[in-house]
């Protein structure tokens, strides 16, 4: 995890460092006038929460959400921030990108605005959208990576590969890893996960 999050740091070209976050309730947080994403140390190689507040960043520098404008596209993104409470649409983008670079569901939790920004947004702004596919393909690799090895992992315990007849090995493992991330990423939603991990700091 740690390479990807270097390799992070170095293509949006941010400082991600760990340690120093005071607030007890969150994982990572973004000091906007250093420009610095600080992780706490338990969560140096989250790349979620990351990826979050790297969000943050391109929205300063590109004045992101302060240029929204349509119907339903802010209401979208607030409702994708982590309180609800609050309902902040930069906290909601940050989402948004995280879901973009480390899921596969962006398009279905603010499709308004995930239409704009990949239609309108992305297009006028060619270096960011460089970025995101290029973060997008490595954080990809490397779930596959991982997924793959726990699968071939499950196969070495039982013995029993349980592949059925007619399907070939790489197209089972891929549904075999389809299905762990799914339940995985259904898991940590039901469990709130990165509720509270995020803070934006001026």
């Amino acid at each position: 995890n740690m390479e990807i999050i270097a390799t992070l740091s170095k293509e949006f070209g941010i400082p991600i460092r760990t340690g120093r976050v005071r607030n007890p309730k969150a994982g990572g947080i973004y000091k906007v006038k250093p420009e610095v994403v600080r992780l706490k140390s338990q969560f140096g190689g989250d790349i979620g929460i990351a990826t979050h507040e790297i969000a943050h960043h391109i929205d300063k520098l590109n004045k992101v959400t302060r240029g929204v404008r349509g119907k339903g596209l802010r209401e979208e993104l607030r409702s994708l921030d982590y309180d609800q409470e609050k309902r902040r649409a930069h906290e909601g983008f940050a989402e948004f990108i995280r879901h973009v670079l480390t899921q596969d569901d962006a398009a279905q939790v603010a499709p308004k605005f995930n239409d704009w920004f990949t239609k309108q947004w992305l297009p006028s702004h060619p270096e960011i959208a460089q970025k995101l596919s290029k973060s997008r393909s490595f954080i990809d690799a490397y779930r596959q990576q991982g997924a793959e090895a726990r699968v071939m992992a499950q196969i070495s315990k039982t013995g029993k590969p349980a592949k059925p007849l007619g399907v070939s090995t790489a197209s089972w493992i891929g549904d075999a890893i389809k299905s762990f991330t799914d339940r995985a990423y259904a898991a940590m939603k039901d469990e709130g996960h990165y509720l509270n991990l995020f803070e934006k700091e001026g």
